[in-house]
């Protein structure tokens, strides 16, 4: 996989870009994953039609979406096929940027993955052939780079009350939500709205599937037991912890460390207990 920064245009927009080729599949290899939530939005080509499968969360039905994927931020775990000789393009959206880059307002697309081609039209289509008749990781990014820097408009950015807001709430010491009103000189009622409009969820929301991921990056970091990560976060104590990240992930900061996946994002269902696990956040 190559995964790296995006060019300095994309930058307030992007917040990375990436693509993988396809891998042979081992013997024993999972065949379905349990993707954990960032609070971003992604934008996904499969330049060989390998369309993203999903596993229904309430009756285990495989669901098709499509080879050009818009995923919503999503603030609860959800399942996926894996497909090992698929080769995949995207990018991660920058929090609130998605209307900016794609027309698409947030709060629409909130834990949810659509079509990108509902929204973007035959420029996803054509993309696509594009990638597929390049070789290279790198110029396949090339291509995908230009494409976004066509679609940017900065007059539908979100508002600076927003964007500062987002900037606060991931600092590595967040601001509470009532400091970043008291500072954004509106009322609560105002940037609540405004927030969940252009970001896809409360400012509350957010802040908890943010510190939730640095959770998820925490644990990978072998040296920390999970007390000291809870005090670290801001957790009010490790069960606290627990119960948060079961409440985003469907599985303890215990099984995910147990786990010990590759990628801290994407777990392997056959590496957990297999006991059901559709808890939500709330």
């Amino acid at each position: 996989m190559m995964a790296r920064d995006p060019i300095a245009a994309l930058r307030p927009f992007v917040s990375r870009v990436w693509a993988t080729g396809a891998r042979t599949r081992g013997i024993g290899e999972q065949l379905r994953e349990s993707v954990l939530p960032t609070g971003f939005a992604h934008l996904v080509f499969r330049p060989d039609a390998t369309p993203l499968r999903l596993v229904d969360a309430h009756t285990d039905a495989i669901v098709t979406v499509s080879h050009c994927v818009l995923a919503g931020p999503r603030t609860v775990h959800y399942q996926r096929e894996v497909s090992p000789n698929a080769v995949s393009v995207g990018a991660v959206l920058r929090p609130a940027m998605a209307s900016a880059l794609l027309g698409v307002p947030c709060d629409s697309i909130l834990d949810a993955h659509i079509d990108a081609r509902l929204a973007l039209g035959r420029a996803a289509s054509e993309l696509c052939e594009q990638l597929s008749e390049t070789p290279s990781a790198e110029g396949q990014l090339a291509l995908l780079e230009a494409f976004l820097c066509a679609r940017i408009d900065v007059r539908a950015g979100p508002p600076r009350v927003v964007r500062a807001a987002v900037v606060a709430l991931d600092a590595e010491r967040p601001a509470s939500i009532a400091a970043i009103v008291e500072a954004s000189g509106v009322s609560h009622r105002y940037f609540s709205e405004q927030f969940c409009a252009w970001a896809g969820m409360t400012p509350k929301r957010y802040a908890r599937v943010r510190r939730f991921d640095a959770a998820v990056s925490a644990l990978a970091q072998r040296d920390r037991g999970l007390a000291q990560i809870a005090a670290d976060l801001g957790y009010a104590d490790q069960a606290h912890l627990s119960r948060e990240f079961f409440a985003h992930a469907g599985l303890t900061p215990s099984e995910h460390r147990a786990a010990s996946p590759t990628d801290a994002r994407h777990v392997a269902l056959g590496s957990i207990s297999s006991r059901p696990r559709r808890a939500r956040a709330r």
